[in-house]
């Protein structure tokens, strides 16, 4: 089976991934396209074309760390890199998609530097004869963080079977644990003797832990469908991975809020300094929020709440000011600075939730993010809707599946 596209959402731009792409095609043009056989007519020709590959492909037996690195970018020919750029892509572009270029590229190169260095050992500890080389340990490990990230989502892949062949759409989870039982069942047929499918493992394992951890200490935001929400069966604004990422943004917020200036200070402090019981302090705030509404001020009016909570985070949105806060900016067209105010009101309050969620998925249906917006409705309580209400999110859904299938890739900041 072989991936060509994804409902995963995608919030960065794949630079990292055609990147690397990039590198692995210079460098097999460079290092590994050699001259037929027959062209080699001395030893010291055959000695020159082998140069590069000696010293930078992954050596059995040998402890050289800088090979642990170099390996990844070597192929043996071009069948095996076309065919590992391929699932490079697929696999980078979701990778990639959830947490940016540097962090990407950084992750790449400590997974593949991880998996030759564990390799490379093993081989003097069981006296493993031969080289290594080709991306496909890491990129095994690209797949363990999909699994981890994006279980719920789908790969559509083109699969063949003697002359038949088709497409169909499949889980990642499911795509994934079929690939690695793959792997392991030919590692076992072969004798479990030194083969591509062995490191295809190790680099998977290597990589496993890694993702898990990324998920559990909210370095990565899966919106509630990372492998824990998925397998928990609690999954978008119910999941407890989300929640405690959201936790630890707002513990950072605050963090960052407590080394603001002394200007920044008094301006959002005034009434602490006042000396004010909670009570009055907070009708004070909400007065400036108001106020700031009332003039037609809706920007600073969220800029201001935000303060305030950050600053003394019991004193949150009241339902009627940010309601009408979200009205003023939506008048006004300022939909990226409206949609969190949304998604805020829809979780903390009943009043006009099936309204504002349905507006919702209509704005990122509007800015070209069908998946994005199926997300979101895979997450709505449907037993609390009423029949019409059911009917309205079921054409929403058929209409951003429309767009899926009509090629629609979204990008989002």
């Amino acid at each position: 089976m072989i991936p060509v596209s994804t409902d995963a959402p995608i919030y960065h731009y794949p630079i990292g991934t055609v990147g690397l792409i990039a590198a692995n095609l210079g460098c097999f043009l460079l290092f590994c396209n050699l001259p037929s056989m027959g062209a080699m007519d001395s030893p010291e020709a055959f000695e020159e074309s082998f140069y590069w590959v000696d010293r930078l492909a992954l050596e059995f037996g040998a402890f050289q760390p800088w090979q642990w690195f170099t390996c990844n970018f070597l192929h043996a020919d071009w069948i095996h890199l076309i065919g590992n750029m391929i699932f490079l892509w697929s696999f980078g572009l979701i990778v990639e998609g959830k947490i940016g270029l540097v962090r990407f590229l950084s992750l790449y190169a400590i997974v593949g530097t991880v998996f030759g260095m564990v390799a490379q050992l093993s081989s003097i500890v069981f006296a493993w004869e031969g080289i290594s080389l080709g991306a496909s340990g890491v990129i095994f490990g690209l797949l363990a963080f999909c699994i981890a990230w994006a279980p719920a989502n789908e790969f559509e892949v083109i699969w063949l079977l003697g002359r038949a062949g088709g497409t169909l759409e499949i889980s990642i989870l499911v795509f994934g644990a079929l690939f690695v039982a793959k792997e392991a069942l030919f590692f076992g047929l072969g004798g479990f003797q030194v083969s591509s499918e062995l490191f295809h493992i190790v680099g998977f394992i290597v990589a496993l832990p890694f993702a898990l951890w990324m998920v559990r200490a909210g370095q990565v935001d899966c919106e509630g469908w990372d492998i824990f929400s998925y397998l928990s069966g609690a999954t978008g604004a119910n999941s407890r991975i989300a929640k405690n990422r959201v936790a630890m943004e707002m513990a950072r917020e605050r963090a960052a809020s407590a080394k603001q200036s002394n200007s920044d200070r008094i301006a959002t402090q005034k009434a602490l300094q006042n000396g004010l019981p909670p009570e009055k302090r907070a009708v004070q705030f909400r007065d400036q929020v108001r106020a700031a509404i009332d003039s037609g001020s809706y920007e600073l009016a969220a800029k201001l709440q935000e303060k305030i909570t950050l600053s003394n985070p019991g004193i949150t949105w009241n339902q009627e000011d940010l309601y009408a806060t979200i009205h003023g900016l939506l008048k006004e067209r300022k939909y990226e600075a409206v949609a969190p105010l949304m998604s805020l009101h829809i979780d903390s309050f009943e009043t006009h939730r099936t309204a504002m969620q349905k507006l919702l998925i209509k704005m990122w249906l509007k800015e070209q993010r069908p998946r994005h917006a199926l997300r979101f409705m895979r997450g709505i309580d449907r037993s609390q809707l009423s029949s019409k209400e059911l009917d309205e999110i079921r054409q929403l859904a058929n209409h951003a599946q429309k767009l899926i299938d009509a090629g629609v890739v979204e990008f989002s900041n």
